[in-house]
C-alpha cells in the first residue's frame, strides 16, 4: 500500500508575510508613477520658462522674434531644404511683422521659430524648419522639440487672431499638445496646478490658460466654458471634477 505525505501548507505567519511583501510591491509601483507623472508635469513648465527665455533673449540680440526674424537669412545664409535637421542649410526670413503666422499666414514661421533658436545658439538641438507650406506637419523632434510628458507630445508656436481671440485675448503663445487629435495632454487638475503655480489659477486671464479642443463643442471638457473663442472675455473655470486629459497648456508671449 503507497502511504501519501500530509500535504504542507502555509503558516498565517508566511501568509502574511507574502500579503505584506505584495502591498510593498505595488504602493512602489504606484509611487513610482506618481513620481514621474509629477516629473513630466514640471517639465511642462520648465519647457515654457525655457522657451520665453530664448525667446527674449534672441529679441534682445536680433531686434526680431525668432521665425518672424525679416534678415535671418543675412545671418545664417539663404534657406534650402533637403529634408533633415542635419541637413538643411540656412534659415528662412520671416516677414517682420511681429507674429508667428498671423491669421492662418506664414505658417512656415511657426518651425522656423525653433530653427532660428538653435541657430542662434539658445536651445539645444537641431530643427529643420517646414517643407510643406501651408499643410505644416509639426514632428516631434524634426521640427519642433518634443515634449516630455506624452508619447507623441510635441511643443509649438502660433498667434491667433480673431474678433474674440482666445477668451478674449490675441497674440504670440507656445502651447504643449499630443500630436493626434483632440490633442488634449493632462486633466484639468493637473492644469489648475500648473496655472496656480506660475500664474493666477483661472483658465481664461493671465499669462498662462488652459483650452480644449475637439469638433464637438460638448467634449471641451478642460473648463466650465465648452468653447475658448465664442465665451470672448468671460471669466471661466477649471472643471476640477473631470480626471480625464482634457487641457492643453498655452502660455501668452508678453
Amino acid at each position: 500500500m503507497r502511504k501519501f505525505k500530509p500535504s504542507q501548507a502555509f503558516s498565517l505567519v508566511e501568509l502574511s508575510i507574502v500579503l505584506v511583501i505584495l502591498g510593498l510591491l505595488v504602493g512602489g509601483v504606484l509611487s513610482g508613477q506618481s513620481l514621474i507623472r509629477a516629473a513630466e508635469l514640471r517639465s511642462i513648465s520648465t519647457d515654457a520658462n525655457r522657451f520665453y527665455s530664448a525667446t527674449y533673449a534672441f529679441r534682445d540680440k536680433y531686434f526680431a522674434l525668432p521665425g518672424d526674424m525679416p534678415n535671418a537669412e543675412s545671418f545664417w545664409g539663404a534657406w534650402s531644404t533637403t529634408g533633415t535637421p542635419a541637413s538643411v542649410a540656412g534659415a528662412k526670413n520671416g516677414t517682420g511683422d511681429g507674429a508667428f503666422g498671423a491669421n492662418g499666414l506664414n505658417q512656415y514661421e511657426r518651425s522656423q521659430f525653433f530653427r532660428h533658436l538653435a541657430l542662434a545658439g539658445l536651445i539645444e538641438g537641431s530643427y529643420a524648419g517646414s517643407f510643406d507650406e501651408p499643410a505644416q506637419t509639426y514632428a516631434p523632434s524634426v521640427n519642433v522639440p518634443k515634449a516630455r510628458i506624452g508619447s507623441s507630445a510635441r511643443i509649438v508656436v502660433n498667434n491667433y487672431q480673431s474678433a474674440l481671440g482666445i477668451y478674449g485675448r490675441s497674440g504670440n503663445y507656445i502651447i504643449i499638445q499630443e500630436g493626434t487629435s483632440p490633442f488634449s495632454l493632462i486633466s484639468p487638475k493637473e492644469m489648475w496646478s500648473i496655472d496656480t503655480k506660475m500664474d493666477d489659477s483661472i483658465p481664461s486671464t493671465g499669462m498662462v490658460m488652459g483650452i480644449a479642443e475637439d469638433p464637438v463643442l460638448v467634449n471641451r471638457n478642460c473648463t466650465s466654458n465648452d468653447d475658448w473663442v465664442a465665451v470672448g472675455a468671460i471669466a471661466t473655470t477649471y472643471n476640477l471634477t473631470v480626471d480625464s486629459k482634457q487641457c492643453w497648456p498655452l502660455f501668452w508671449f508678453q
